[in-house]
Formats: structure tokens, C-alpha cells, sequence
């Protein structure tokens, strides 16, 4: 299953695909049936395969076996908007909002609480790796946190204002990638920047909303255009899922199992 966000028509999950770029099933969620906003920033599956949507100005909804529920942050710098979420293995929950980066368990805090050392910024994504939590902002770039000691520190790699704007991160066994307002920057496992992706390249658009490692390794992203497309190793550009209308402003992807 592929699940897809839009800025104004809710969540898409497709089913059923035959391989061909086509999906048997598509299911929406949107405020008709449920969701309490359709404008939708992020789609994320935790641990136990519960889906939580992140959207703007309507806090967190958590789609389950159960009917949908709601989870308010009116914490001072998240005000729920909620830019981006990340959960650990033992149930934390990482959370980006205006005000930086914020931290909370479900069942045992009572809010979010502010994360110190990340720097005074939107933060705009959040990616958990074996190498800490990665967190992009929206004018400082990238930053990766020890969850052990919780220090933070910073990435650099060259980039004008759009391409410090990070909106998805992602990682693999040997790169670490960027969806900026200036395309995708590919970094290797030193954090050395090793390739930059823009319309020159092949891409459809420059503004790259999220990043997707699929379970077939794909790299896929969602931006503005007729469809969802990946990005190969070897600087590829394929539209994978193809759309029948005009340019969708696609806003983030998720798989689940």
C-alpha cells in the first residue's frame, strides 16, 4: 500500500498495484469521512502500523483499527502545526513544529516538551537512522542529534537559501538524502555532498515536498507533476505512478506493510 498526501484533498492509500503503475484500489480520507483537515503536511506508519497524519493548523490524526482519533498540540511553538514526526523504537515521539523540535510519550506526558541544542528554526523534517535523528529545518539546513548524549550537531554542504529549506530526509546504506525547495542533495556516509538533482536533471519540479525509500529500495518523491516519481542511483528520473489530470501538489508518501 502506498499512501499519499495532498495540500487540499486529504490522504490517498492505494492498493493492489499490478506493476505496471496502476493501483486496483484507491481509498481517500479526507473530512468527509473523518480526517479534520484536508490540507495534510505528512503521512507516517509507527511501530505498530497505526497511520498518523500530520496537518496544518488541525493538530495529529491517527487512523487505526479503530475510529479515527484526534491528539491536540497547543504547545507553544508547535500551536498544532505540525511540520514533521519521527517515533524510536520505544514508543518517543519526535515532533517538528515553528518553534523547533519537541519530544513526548504517548500514555505519560502531558505535552511536548522543547528539545534543547537544536537551533532556533522551523523544523521542517525528522528522520530516524542508526546514526541518530536527522533534522532538517527550513533556513538552517541539516542537523543530527545522538539520541544517546541528545547532542546536536550540524551537517554542512553547499547550498543557496532553497536548498538549506530541507522538507524530507532519507538514508540508505550508502547516501543520505535531501528534498529542499532547490531539488534533492545527495550526501554519502561521511556526509560529504556527492550529487544535487534539480530540473536541469530531469526532475519535474525543484521544489521537493517528501522522500520515500520504498521496500524495493526506490527513491521516490513528491512534488508538483503528473505523478509520483523515483530517483535512481545512477541520477534516473521515471514516473512510476502516472495521474490522468493536471499537475498534483503531492505533499508527502508513505508505505505500508
Amino acid at each position: 500500500q502506498l499512501w499519499v498526501s495532498t495540500l487540499r484533498n486529504g490522504v490517498y492509500r492505494l492498493d493492489q498495484p499490478d506493476g505496471k503503475g496502476d493501483f486496483g484500489m484507491v481509498t481517500a480520507f479526507n473530512k468527509g469521512n473523518g480526517l479534520r483537515s484536508n490540507a495534510v503536511k505528512k503521512v507516517f506508519e509507527d511501530l505498530e502500523g497505526n497511520i498518523w497524519i500530520a496537518t496544518y493548523g488541525d493538530g495529529l490524526s491517527l487512523l487505526s483499527g479503530q475510529p479515527m482519533a484526534f491528539t491536540k498540540m497547543e504547545t507553544a511553538g508547535l500551536d498544532n502545526d505540525i511540520m514533521a514526526i519521527a517515533v524510536t523504537a520505544d514508543n518517543q515521539y519526535y515532533v517538528g513544529g515553528q518553534g523547533g523540535l519537541f519530544r513526548f510519550t504517548p500514555g505519560k506526558d502531558k505535552s511536548p516538551v522543547k528539545v534543547q541544542g537544536v537551533p532556533a528554526d522551523k523544523v521542517t523534517a525528522l528522520h530516524l537512522s542508526d546514526r541518530g535523528l536527522f533534522i532538517g529545518t527550513e533556513t538552517r539546513g541539516l542537523f543530527l542529534m545522538d539520541m544517546k548524549t541528545q547532542s546536536v550537531r550540524n551537517i554542512p554542504y553547499e547550498a543557496y537559501s532553497m536548498g538549506k529549506w530541507i522538507s524530507g530526509i532519507v538514508s540508505d546504506d550508502r547516501y543520505v538524502y535531501l528534498g529542499t525547495k532547490d531539488g534533492i542533495y545527495r550526501l554519502g556516509n561521511d556526509f560529504k555532498e556527492e550529487a544535487h538533482f534539480t530540473t536541469n536533471d530531469g526532475l519535474p519540479h525543484n521544489n521537493i515536498e517528501h522522500l520515500l525509500i520504498d521496500s524495493k529500495g526506490r527513491l521516490l518523491f513528491a512534488t508538483r507533476s503528473k505523478g509520483i516519481y523515483e530517483l535512481t542511483r545512477d541520477g534516473m528520473v521515471n514516473l512510476l505512478y502516472p495521474v490522468d489530470q493536471a499537475d498534483v501538489e503531492f505533499k508527502s508518501l508513505a508505505e505500508d506493510a
